[in-house]
């Protein structure tokens, strides 16, 4: 138990208050003022999302961690994709709609912080620059976006 407490408290606040806004925004913007059964699954697995990683993180005690690199973050983005289109699961959409939103803020903060990426991308082996990296998260925020969008729409 004590480890969900540290769990929770190393989430910076502002990422929780934003992961949040989005899944109300979001669950406002898919069933309007009209919530159903799937209104809830999509909100637990968005829940769940948020923390997700950080749990995996603690779970499997790698260091450093596996999630925080851009090969995750690539096929993250492959199986989210498949997700949100395909399984037609609100509880499975909520979870990697939340967990790429968390993976994403993630990236924010770091580059907040330190000015760069380099921790998620020391795992290929050409330096890659700053501005590419920034890039990157440019683009994984449009795939999010895409995603969010056919999710909303579906």
């Amino acid at each position: 138990m004590n480890t969900l407490i540290v769990i929770f408290k190393r989430k910076p606040p502002i990422f929780v208050i934003i992961s949040i806004l989005y899944i109300l925004a979001v669950s406002f913007l898919k069933w309007r003022f009209t919530p159903e059964l799937s209104t809830l699954w999509f909100v637990i697995g968005s829940l769940v999302g948020i923390y997700f990683m950080d749990i995996a993180e603690t779970l499997f005690n790698v260091t450093p961690s596996p999630f925080r690199t851009i090969l995750f973050a690539g096929a993250f983005t492959i199986v989210s994709f498949f997700v949100v289109t395909s399984s037609g699961n609100d509880l499975s959409s909520g979870l990697v709609l939340s967990l790429f939103c968390s993976m994403i803020l993630s990236q924010i903060g770091e580059l907040k912080a330190l000015g760069n990426l380099h921790s998620w991308y020391s795992i290929v082996n050409a330096s890659i620059s700053t501005t590419l990296e920034k890039w990157g998260t440019v683009v994984l925020f449009l795939v999010f976006f895409f995603e969010t969008v056919i999710y909303i729409r579906s």
